[in-house]
């Protein structure tokens, strides 16, 4: 074999390298782009139960206002009939 067809192999060796490179860069660059569309949704499935939370709280607070109202007017009522 003379140096050409040797260089010529090297050459095609490191193309194959190259090519392996690129081809697992992609395999990865997919996959870190499927990690990234999973942690999106669940920060946004978090962010959804959050609000849900916070709507849920707000609303109890005004429930518990209204039921301290109707036990003060119960009370009033109570002490009209003691004796």
């Amino acid at each position: 074999m003379n140096q050409l067809q040797e260089g010529a192999q090297n050459v095609g060796g490191v193309i194959d390298v190259i090519r392996s490179i690129a081809e697992h860069s992609a395999v990865q660059a997919s996959e870190a782009g499927e990690s990234l569309n999973s942690i999106d949704q669940s920060i946004t499935a978090i962010k959804d139960l959050s609000e849900q939370t916070v709507s849920h709280v707000a609303e109890s607070g005004i429930l518990s206002n209204e039921l301290a109202n109707m036990a003060t007017d119960l009370q009033t009522e109570v002490n009209r009939f003691k004796v």
